[in-house]
């Protein structure tokens, strides 16, 4: 973080309080002492796979929402607390975020893949946004 400290995401059930699994941050000092941890998530099962701190201090974390499989952004700032959430997807499509970075329009870019939900027709996702996560069509 820009603090020197760490950023950690990703997903579990052990603390999931509204679904199967939900999508955890957790926010430490550079010696590792806690500050935070924050879970994220509806009643379907919510992974987080990749997240860092944006310019402004937040965080930003892309994942997906198993049951609706549909890739899953979350916009935070700096103490965890959800600015925006937003999910992108096709309908009768399989949609999973890998990795997202802040663009210098202060965007986000998402990239993943989608594909049926027997697996064929699999192709690379590529999102583009705006710095609320609404989707931009040029």
């Amino acid at each position: 973080t820009k603090e020197g400290g760490f950023m950690i995401t990703g997903y579990g059930e052990s603390y999931a309080t509204n679904g199967q699994r939900d999508v955890y941050i957790l926010k430490s000092s550079s010696n590792g002492e806690l500050k935070w941890t924050k879970n994220y998530g509806g009643i379907e099962s919510d992974r987080g796979i990749k997240g860092y701190q944006t310019g402004d201090g937040g965080f930003i974390v892309v994942g997906f929402i198993e049951g609706i499989w549909d890739v899953y952004l979350i916009k935070t700032n700096n103490e965890g607390e959800v600015l925006w959430a937003r999910t992108y997807g096709e309908k009768n499509k399989r949609d999973i975020g890998y990795t997202v970075r802040e663009t210098k329009d202060n965007g986000f870019i998402i990239i993943g893949h989608t594909e049926n939900f027997d697996g064929s027709n699999a192709k690379i996702l590529l999102i583009k946004t705006d710095s609320a996560g609404l989707i931009i069509n040029d």
